[in-house]
């Protein structure tokens, strides 16, 4: 078995129902949860998985990337 799907059924079996619905895509997941999830996968040492939930769910939030692109690159005055 593949080091991501380790890492993979381990995070889903510590982790909560709302969150295994998310990341088995069951239901759509917001980019506050996204951070989240991956904030707390990496930081769990689960790095394989890490990569596989951002290369899976990352472009899901190309407008919220993009606003926040926009933010960084015009601060207010």
């Amino acid at each position: 078995m593949e080091q991501a799907k380790i890492e993979q059924l381990a995070f889903l079996y510590l982790c909560s129902e709302h969150d295994k619905r998310l990341l088995l895509k069951k239901e759509k997941m917001p980019l506050a949860d996204f951070d989240r999830l991956t904030y707390l996968i990496y930081h769990l040492g689960f790095k394989e998985y890490h990569i596989k939930v951002w290369m899976e769910f990352a472009g899901n939030f190309k407008k919220e990337w993009a606003c926040l692109e926009a933010l960084q690159c015009c601060p207010a005055n």
